[in-house]
């Protein structure tokens, strides 16, 4: 079983799968995050059911993530968006 289903047993969905990106979910957090470390930056995987979501806004969000700070980069519902915020940042 994957890590994030142990933490979230009821998530409906599967964490899409990002070059560099390692699963991070843990229980008393909103919802599954993936995260990656070089690149300092985590994803937050809100559930497809909005009526689960914790909270009300996009079903992604990607961040900036070290020991300081946590900015939100991108919020969308598009995997696809948040793959080209990552590339920007990889640029």
């Amino acid at each position: 079983m994957s890590h994030y289903l142990k933490e979230f047993p009821d998530y409906d969905a599967e964490l899409p799968i990002l070059e560099g990106f390692a699963d991070d979910s843990w229980h008393n957090d909103t919802c599954p995050s993936l995260v990656n470390v070089t690149l300092g930056l985590k994803l937050w995987c809100e559930y497809v059911n909005e009526d689960k979501r914790e909270s009300k806004g996009a079903r992604y969000a990607l961040y900036s993530h070290d020991d300081d700070n946590n900015l939100l980069i991108l919020a969308s519902d598009s995997l696809d968006d948040i793959k080209q915020a990552i590339k920007k940042v990889t640029e």
